[in-house]
């Protein structure tokens, strides 16, 4: 691969392709971070905390399960909440009473949006969407704990890991 030939490999390179190449959700971070020129301590220490963030995974405990009749049930409540005419509900994450549903409106990007109870009875706290980087775990973990008062920091964990790290 041509990014290898870029800068001589150094000692740190091969420590990190071999910590990130050990996370599940790694092949994006070692490309790029095999294809930049030397990096500073400050960046090396960066990229290691973002490797440890990657093999965390605190999504485990979190409720996944999405059940025909929650879909059915919460998808025409969702669109004509927010003028949607069409809303497929495609996840869930639960814990406790708190939901964030991911959807797809045909209207924007598949939003998230969050819920301290049951979508078809509760109002959206917030809805985000939108692209995440491998080094923005920090900030959207930052962001929903100030937008989302009250979400249980597990949940909050899992969607700042799901956005960033994950590929479902």
């Amino acid at each position: 691969m041509k990014f290898y030939r870029k800068w001589p490999a150094t000692e740190f390179h091969r420590f990190i392709a071999v910590a990130i190449v050990s996370t599940t959700c790694c092949c994006p971070l070692f490309a790029q971070v095999i294809s930049e020129p030397p990096l500073s301590k400050e960046k090396i220490e960066r990229v290691k905390r973002v490797a440890k963030q990657a093999q965390s995974n605190p999504c485990r405990g979190v409720s996944r399960g999405l059940g025909d009749s929650d879909q059915r049930r919460w998808a025409p409540v969702i669109a004509a909440r927010n003028n949607w005419k069409d809303v497929k509900v495609l996840q869930l994450f639960q814990v406790s009473n708190w939901r964030i549903v991911y959807l797809d409106n045909a209207v924007t990007d598949n939003p998230y949006l969050f819920f301290s109870g049951d979508p078809a009875e509760s109002q959206t706290i917030v809805m985000l969407g939108g692209g995440a980087a491998l080094f923005d775990y920090d900030d959207i973990l930052g962001l929903v704990l100030s937008k989302v008062p009250g979400i249980p920091e597990r949940l909050a964990e899992c969607f700042a890991w799901h956005v960033t790290f994950s590929d479902d």
